[in-house]
């Protein structure tokens, strides 16, 4: 028998004992000997091996025979496999994301899909040290910061990657030694990708002068990792508000940018941010209140007063729904009118809710009846309210018109008030 693929001990450091690991299977080379080694031992190591397949949609025929190829594989060896296939150049196209992007995301939704759906407790990915060192030079020459020196994860999410400590040259004696058959993705035979420039041109030139090539960028990256873990301890901890990160203005751009990092991680972001994308968000301090940019993967930056929010943005509904008491589902939340507790904050005076009143996010003309007389738009209501302005649009409002009578967790208007009069008091929550 031939050397492990994987040190033990380091494999029971990624994947306890008592785990059901999916090993993520392209057919491919890589994969192929991953999921067979970890086979192989998994009763010694007492955990359990399944697979999971994402077919992409990109390479038609071949991406078919491809899946095709790890289904047989994992019948043949009784292995369980999850497959499914996704649409990466629909994602592509309605997201102006790159084909690797886009299969990139799916791929990962996937994976967490396992997981959350109880199909594995832990994902095993086939990164090995010449992938490691690839995503290391890549990141260089794209002008990367020291997070992006750090290199990819052994594990993050629920997905571990056992052979980043494992050379290309130790999978092909693997795969020879135990005949394994596996299948080639023709994508990678073209040098048009950056990624597989530097695979099939760059890096095999160093290594005819620079053989430990691969090992000095791997020491590079490990250096990397001490280096941002004690930054990590200086920049301040992201101020998560619901679905957004909200980051406060500091005059060290350092630490403004790994709080941007952080910010980054704590939306489920963990690639495609680079250098460029920090120097606009760095800009954007300067700009207007209410200025916006997109960022990778969907995410938006607000500029708010001293700070910069990040957030997904949802599609904003404009319709209308009428006011009633019970239970009305809105495409911005669930609103639940009832007799008031003792305890609830937002309340009013049913009797003085016109008729005709209806749920609705705000137009343009909207108002505000003000508690100690007159009125205010209630642009400059939600303002001095210190609304976001990326919320200001998916609050839920009660409103006949341009009268605003409630604003859903936040106030109600002086004309709905309660007084010495009012007979029954309601109020109101959203979920």
């Amino acid at each position: 028998m031939g050397k492990d693929l994987v040190d033990k001990s380091y494999l029971s450091s990624l994947v306890p004992a008592g785990s059901v690991v999916a090993v993520a299977v392209s057919g491919g080379r890589d994969s192929v000997a991953l999921l067979h080694f970890l086979k192989s031992v998994s009763s010694e190591l007492s955990f359990e091996v399944r697979a999971v397949n994402v077919e992409h949609g990109i390479r038609g025929e071949e991406s078919v025979r491809d899946s095709e190829f790890v289904k047989s594989f994992c019948k043949s060896r009784g292995i369980p496999l999850l497959s499914k296939s996704v649409d990466a150049p629909q994602l592509k196209k309605s997201e102006g994301l790159t084909t690797e992007e886009a299969a990139r995301i799916l791929r990962y939704e996937v994976f967490a899909e396992a997981i959350s759906g109880g199909f594995a407790t832990v994902v095993a990915t086939a990164h090995h040290k010449s992938d490691d060192a690839e995503t290391l030079l890549l990141r260089i020459l794209r002008g990367t910061g020291i997070r992006g020196l750090s290199g990819i994860s052994e594990k993050s999410n629920g997905v571990v990657r056992p052979l980043l400590k494992t050379s290309s040259e130790e999978i092909d004696a693997y795969v020879s030694e135990h005949s394994l058959p596996f299948v080639t993705d023709s994508t990678n035979l073209s040098d048009e990708a950056d990624r597989n420039f530097l695979r099939n041109v760059v890096l095999p030139l160093l290594k005819t002068r620079y053989p430990k090539v691969e090992d000095s960028l791997l020491r590079l990256s490990e250096n990397a990792k001490e280096a941002e873990a004690f930054l990590d301890k200086c920049a301040p901890e992201p101020k998560l508000d619901g679905e957004s990160v909200l980051i406060e203005k500091t005059d060290d751009k350092v630490i403004l940018r790994l709080a941007f990092e952080k910010a980054f991680r704590a939306l489920g972001v963990y690639s495609d941010v680079e250098m460029r994308h920090y120097r606009l968000l760095e800009n954007l301090f300067l700009a207007e209140v209410g200025s916006e940019l997109d960022m990778p993967h969907g995410v938006r930056a607000v500029k708010e007063r001293g700070a910069v929010r990040l957030y997904f943005p949802k599609e904003l509904w404009s319709g209308e729904l009428p006011f009633s008491e019970g239970v009305t589902e809105t495409p911005v939340g669930k609103a639940t009118v009832f007799l008031k507790e003792d305890g609830d904050k937002i309340y009013f005076d049913a009797g003085k809710i016109p008729a005709g009143s209806v749920f609705r996010t705000r137009r343009a003309g909207d108002f505000i009846q003000k508690f100690g007389g007159g009125q205010k738009s209630l642009q400059d209501f939600l303002t001095d309210k210190k609304i976001p302005a990326y919320l200001k649009d998916r609050i839920l409002l009660v409103a006949k018109g341009n009268e605003v009578f409630a604003v859903c967790g936040v106030d109600v208007s002086r004309a709905v008030a309660v007084d010495d009069k009012t007979q029954r008091v309601l109020a109101i929550n959203v979920k």
